[in-house]
């Protein structure tokens, strides 16, 4: 039976995700525990150079869990640790695979970090000593799964350069004016007739006064010739 993986991976695209593991592995699940801890959120290139070094028993690996009577490392800065060589080499072949499948998907291997990183038991089989002796002996397997994540580049969006557009010639609808436009029409002419009516109105109050000044002089030359002839 094949099982999920533990961690919940992101289905959407804004992150690219490269997993591995491996099943009924024959080491001990403790070591590679301990050897899990040691890359989880740690830069691939962190990870692969310190596991390259695990492999070869030129580093050791701190052990959190599973670390009584375990000695003292100088270079852990005192803390508890071993050399785990064989846990490690299984560890960095997964890691390889998981960091070939992202960058299938077209990641950076420099950006990539270890997301999930766990190892459990899988199956225990038993063995017994022979001749009917009472001694027992586990064989127990193990798996391992990881997880390499990297958020996705944004794609820079290409400047798309304005299509020229066509002048549609207009149609018998849009070249006959409507009602409003003729409106707009009629008003000026109807302004201009309005400013000219009071330019004439004024001329022909300006003759008028002059007619009637011209009346009311010629009316006292009248009287004084009436009043002469009736003196005689």
């Amino acid at each position: 039976m094949i099982m999920a993986y533990t961690m919940l991976i992101p289905k959407d695209d804004n992150y690219i995700v490269g997993k591995a593991r491996i099943e009924e592995v024959n080491a001990s699940f403790k070591d590679l525990g301990a050897v899990c801890d040691n890359i989880r959120y740690k830069k691939v290139e962190q990870a692969l150079e310190l596991l390259e070094k695990a492999a070869k028993g030129e580093l050791p690996i701190r052990y959190r869990k599973h670390n009584k009577k375990l000695a003292h490392r100088r270079e852990l800065q005192g803390q508890k640790g071993r050399y785990p060589r064989k846990a490690a080499a299984i560890v960095l072949a997964v890691l390889r695979n998981a960091v070939a499948n992202a960058t299938q998907q077209g990641a950076n291997e420099f950006d990539l970090v270890v997301k999930h990183a766990c190892a459990n038991k899988k199956r225990t089989y038993y063995r017994v000593q022979p001749k009917g002796r009472r001694g027992r002996h586990d064989y127990e397997l193990a798996r391992v799964e990881l997880v390499v994540m990297q958020r996705r580049p944004e794609e820079k969006k290409k400047e798309a350069k304005p299509k020229p557009t066509k002048t549609a010639k207009p149609t018998k609808e849009e070249a006959k004016p409507t009602k409003a436009e003729e409106k707009k029409k009629v008003e000026p002419e109807e302004t201009t007739k309005a400013v000219e009516q009071p330019k004439k109105s004024k001329e022909k109050a300006v003759e008028e006064k002059k007619a009637e000044r011209k009346e009311a002089k010629a009316k006292p030359a009248k009287k004084e010739a009436t009043n002469g002839q009736g003196d005689s």
